[in-house]
């Protein structure tokens, strides 16, 4: 007898209440953030190498001000072209209480973990029940 039927929905079950929980507590961080406009100066070009083939990511830099100094964000997910044109004014959130926490005003940015959670959690359901059809 094969346990794979119980812990794919076992997973898939731990995945999905990750992805709610660490969006609960996201929400609520960001909650008490202020938000501002910033200033894109720039990017930080990284290469990755995977399966042999190159990829470049860009990350946005974004200046913004808080309490009289200047901060830079760098953004920690990257793309693969720049979306922004540098000198763009952009939505960031960040910690009043520690400016360099700090956030693009962005669903993609704000809730990566969550959404890539939820979404293996997806796929772990998917298996588990086409498991639980063919199994």
């Amino acid at each position: 007898m094969s346990l794979a039927p119980y812990i794919f929905p076992s997973v898939s079950g731990a995945l999905l209440l990750g992805a709610a929980i660490t969006f609960v507590r996201q929400y609520l961080r960001y909650a008490s953030w202020t938000s501002t406009r910033g200033t894109v100066v720039g990017y930080r070009v990284r290469q990755t190498k995977r399966e042999g083939t190159r990829r470049t990511l860009y990350h946005p830099q974004i200046l913004f001000e808080s309490n009289g100094r200047r901060w830079i964000h760098e953004s920690p997910i990257g793309t693969g072209d720049r979306r922004f044109e540098e000198g763009a004014r952009v939505a960031i959130l960040f910690d009043p209480a520690d400016p360099e926490s700090a956030s693009l005003n962005s669903i993609r940015e704000k809730y990566f973990l969550p959404m890539f959670f939820g979404a293996m959690g997806f796929v772990f359901a998917l298996v588990s029940a086409w498991l639980w059809t063919h199994g």
